[in-house]
């Protein structure tokens, strides 16, 4: 099986159940996955610029501090008034 074909179904079938275990996507998740990929891809640059290779350590203090976002996020407790 293709690797592209599995990664993408993977990603499908985790966001189909995130949905519907959670309820509907909303903007602040978009947000969310946009840091996260911002954080990655300047890191990514950042470590090929100094020369000094991918971290993962480096790179795991810069998720940690988005998941507590993400938690209040999935747990449902935010400052959002719904009308």
């Amino acid at each position: 099986m293709n690797f592209q074909i599995l990664f993408n179904s993977s990603a499908g079938i985790a966001g189909a159940f995130l949905s519907f275990a959670y309820g509907s996507w909303h903007e602040s998740l978009t947000f969310l996955l946009i840091a996260i990929s911002v954080d990655i891809i300047t890191g990514l640059y950042a470590s090929i610029k100094e020369g000094r290779g991918l971290n993962s350590a480096v790179g795991a203090v810069g998720l940690a501090k988005k998941w507590p976002h993400a938690a209040s996020r999935f747990t449902g407790s935010s400052n959002r008034c719904s009308s």
